[in-house]
This record gives structure tokens, C-alpha cells and sequence, in this order.
């Protein structure tokens, strides 16, 4: 009979482990997501430029897609920059994204840091 009841402090520590782990996702989840969606916005945004050989056309690209994916109002239209170095074009994006917890409000920021590199030939890189 002792047997069956051995797991017992096992079992809530497991459970405190599970939830905290799942307060972390919670937190962490929806900015990696807007990480996510803001790499393939300037992706696009960056073939848009190579395509049309116009550095506005990218920015509205941009701007458009911010809008059309639901990117969070933390991140406003000018977050990136487009410039040109050599043969090389280059976005940068920066952005600091509120960690919220349920019933607390925001109680911390991360920042977010991407690069968009697209070489002449039209390859593109990020980083």
C-alpha cells in the first residue's frame, strides 16, 4: 500500500513545473510570434525592392504588410530602415516588445533585432 502513494510530492512538483512552464509560453509565445511574421514582412519587402528597383516600393510593401498581418501596434510603421551599402541593401528592424502576465500588465520588455540582407543578385539573407 505504501507503494501507490510514493509519486505524491512528485506529482505537485511536476504540476508547479508544468505551470510555471506554461506561464513561460504564455509570455514568451506571442512576441516570438511577431518575430516570426516581421522576418517574413521584410523578406518580402526586400524582394519587393530587388524586383522593382525601388527602395519606396519595399517601404510601402512593408507598411502594407505590417497592417495586413496584424502586427501589434507596439511596432510602428517606421521600425525599420532601408539602406544601401556597395552592391549590397540592407532592412533593419528594432523593437521592444511588453511581456504581459494575466491580471499583472506588462512586467518586462524584450528587444528584438533583425537584419535583412539582399545582395545584386537578389539572394536574401537574415539575421
Amino acid at each position: 500500500m505504501q507503494g501507490r502513494h510514493r509519486g505524491g510530492r512528485g506529482g505537485i512538483g511536476w504540476l508547479l513545473f508544468l505551470a510555471v512552464g506554461g506561464l513561460g509560453v504564455y509570455v514568451m509565445l506571442p512576441p516570438y510570434i511577431t518575430f516570426m511574421k516581421m522576418k517574413e514582412i521584410s523578406g518580402l519587402a526586400a524582394s519587393e525592392w530587388h524586383i522593382t528597383s525601388n527602395q519606396q516600393k519595399g517601404m510601402k510593401k512593408l507598411v502594407d504588410q505590417l497592417w495586413k498581418r496584424e502586427i501589434p501596434e507596439y511596432i510602428p510603421d517606421r521600425v525599420c530602415t532601408f539602406s544601401t551599402v556597395g552592391n549590397y541593401r540592407y532592412i533593419e528592424c528594432a523593437w521592444t516588445a511588453p511581456l504581459s502576465l494575466p491580471g499583472a500588465g506588462v512586467v518586462n520588455e524584450m528587444d528584438f533585432a533583425l537584419t535583412t540582407e539582399l545582395s545584386s543578385s537578389g539572394n536574401v539573407e537574415q539575421y
